[in-house]
């Protein structure tokens, strides 16, 4: 109510100031203030009273509201980038084909690995390792293990027969990156790898597993 007497009070003073410019001859100046006046006048009277009030409102929610909705999808981003490496390339160890883009993400249970339209999931206790090789790394632990193949299918599943079974040694400081994800299915180690051209955030990502692999004994009979 209090609005709305200002509102016309507002209005009223512009049009007596109005009034008296005719009668005083100053017209331009006087009739300027008379409508700015009126005009603030009739603005607070909107403002504030009925439908131009709860529009108001409506329009300053909704403005919230997308801010709000706004910054909560900048947060999730955020949570996911740190969260998750993509790019990842799959190798083997998923009902994909070879070179499937895949990205990988540590939720708080689980591993979740999203690649070719599917989510594949790992629980964090199932675990034994998860880290960082080179192929150098992966070739040298195949030719200097006994048992040539079977012992590079044991430390990196198809990967380490792979890359290990390769006749030349590599002579090139370009290394090539893969992330290696060992775990228990069934009561036997498996491994999921992918080839992973950003090194410094695979890294990163494996850093977040730090405490959480299974480093119990690990039982296979053979």
């Amino acid at each position: 109510m209090g609005w709305n007497i200002l509102g016309g009070f507002l209005v009223f003073a512009g049009a007596a100031m109005g009034i008296a410019s005719f009668q005083s001859g100053d017209v331009v100046e006087g009739v300027i203030v008379a409508v700015v006046l009126a005009a603030l006048g009739v603005f607070v009277i909107y403002r504030h009273t009925g439908n131009g009030w709860v529009k108001a409102q409506e329009k300053k929610e909704k403005a919230e509201a997308a801010k709000r909705e706004k910054e909560e999808k900048k947060r999730m981003a955020a949570e996911r980038e740190r969260i998750s490496v993509s790019g990842l390339s799959h190798i083997d160890g998923l009902p994909l084909a070879q070179g499937t883009p895949c990205t990988a993400l540590r939720k708080e249970e689980m591993l979740e690995i999203e690649g070719g339209g599917a989510v594949f999931r790992v629980e964090l206790n199932r675990l034994t390792d998860i880290s960082v090789k080179t192929d150098v790394e992966i070739q040298h632990a195949y030719t200097s293990s006994a048992g040539g193949a079977v012992a590079g299918a044991m430390l990196f599943g198809a990967l380490g027969a792979m890359i290990g079974g390769r006749t030349k040694k590599k002579e090139s400081r370009t290394f090539e990156y893969y992330l290696i994800i060992t775990y228990l299915k069934d009561g036997e180690v498996s491994y999921i790898s992918f080839r992973a051209p950003d090194y410094r955030r695979t890294e990163r990502f494996v850093a977040l597993f730090q405490g959480n692999q299974n480093k119990g004994e690990t039982i296979v009979d053979l």
